[in-house]
């Protein structure tokens, strides 16, 4: 007897935007299964109502059907792995550098250090460009369901720390998301170590008081759009909102006070926080 696949969830990057037309365009053939508590895909239709129509009878009419959709998707509790970070770095980001380390001075990581010969360094930045990246996700339910969803743009890309180890919280659009046929999935266990907090350093404002903790996310104006070129119940295309900038924010608890934090605060300075995690710890 063949044991029952899941549940999983597969992501990987599109080439462009996939909306109902095109919800099986390009995506990348490098696929990811990360670790997620929950999955939350929810088509979230609006229905088409007519109760206070005057049609020739007193009577309420029922409502007719679905009028649209405007899906939202979300995961809860990511346990990212160095691949799957990768992954929704590039996909919250959109804009990303990687380089084969030589052991030159020319490839240093943050610190200054030379990338080994068969290390890579792998840089991301904001997207500057009309539409974000999007992916692409298939999830299976232990009971064997199947979704997808398509033109998956992150809005929102949380970092904190459960029971010793980092955990992502992503918050998203979908340009369409539907039931679908078994897609004969075997999903690939990644067997690296999570990221764990023993092993992260935080470097902070110098002179500052005690950290207690730490948490940041990355968030992107994403929105999405219903253009008439394309004949769909669903959004067909996503774009940044004209005038808002995405950014990094965070918050950090102290154990005591000093004052070099509030004067920084009070001086409007920029906090300059770096995170480094030395996996070379990993037992």
């Amino acid at each position: 007897m063949t044991a029952a696949i899941g549940p999983y969830l597969q992501v990987a990057l599109e080439e462009v935007p996939c909306y109902e037309g095109i919800a099986d365009g390009d995506v990348s053939s490098n696929v990811f299964y990360p670790p997620v508590d929950t999955i939350t895909d929810d088509d979230k239709p609006t229905f088409l109502e007519e109760q206070n129509v005057i049609r020739g009878f007193l009577a309420r009419m029922p409502q007719l059907g679905v009028a649209m959709y405007d899906p939202a998707w979300k995961l809860g509790k990511v346990h990212p792995r160095p691949s799957s970070l990768g992954f929704f770095l590039a996909a919250m980001l959109g804009s990303w550098t990687s380089e084969a380390g030589n052991s030159t001075s020319a490839h240093v990581d943050p610190d200054g250090t030379n990338v080994p010969t068969g290390g890579y360094m792998h840089t991301f930045t904001f997207k500057f460009a009309t539409a974000p990246q999007t992916f692409q996700a298939i999830a299976c339910s232990g009971d064997g369901k199947h979704r997808k969803a398509t033109g998956v743009a992150l809005s929102d890309l949380a970092f904190s720390w459960q029971n010793g180890a980092m955990v992502l919280d992503p918050t998203a659009l979908a340009l369409y998301t539907d039931d679908i046929a078994d897609p004969s999935v075997t999903p690939v266990l990644d067997l690296a170590m999570p990221f764990r907090r023993g092993d992260m350093s935080l470097s902070w404002l110098s002179g500052s008081a005690l950290t207690r903790d730490f948490d940041f996310k990355f968030v992107s104006p994403v929105e999405t759009i219903r253009s008439p070129v394309h004949a769909s119940l669903y959004p067909t295309d996503v774009w940044y909102k004209n005038g808002e900038l995405p950014y990094v924010s965070g918050t950090i608890s102290k154990a005591t006070l000093e004052a070099n934090d509030l004067a920084a605060l009070y001086q409007g300075g920029q906090f300059d926080a770096k995170i480094k995690i030395d996996r070379k710890s990993v037992v």
